[in-house]
């Protein structure tokens, strides 16, 4: 049982961050697409940017050693007619890692840059 109750209280942290994080990307007005809650979890946090700014978001974290994703730059299928505007959604998504073992230095050196970034 203590195997179960590491797991939980790891998904804890993980949750714990990925709020931190998203709360500060809202406070920025950036769409959050990831969720968390007592019985979901997700190691990242996934939002969207326009694809300009996306870019340069993305040049700016890994310049300051910050892990960051970018899952599709276009959709894994061709789309019909009436997804269309589902290309442009794969141009805006950008994820950061928000996982349980990120020291508290690291969360704060994500909150440093992500307002640096935005606040220039």
């Amino acid at each position: 049982y203590g195997f179960f109750d590491s797991i939980q209280a790891k998904l804890e942290i993980s949750n714990k961050n990925h709020n931190y994080i998203a709360n500060l990307l809202k406070s920025y007005s950036i769409k959050i697409n990831s969720e968390v809650d007592e019985v979901m979890s997700s190691p990242r946090v996934h939002f969207s940017l326009p694809n300009n700014t996306r870019l340069e978001f993305i040049h700016f974290m890994k310049e300051n050693k910050i892990e960051i994703g970018y899952w599709f730059d276009r959709p894994p299928i061709n789309l019909e007619k009436n997804l269309v505007n589902a290309n442009s959604l794969f141009l805006e998504s950008v994820n950061l890692s928000c996982h349980w073992s990120l020291k508290d230095h690291e969360i704060e050196h994500i909150k440093r840059c992500i307002n640096n970034f935005f606040e220039k």
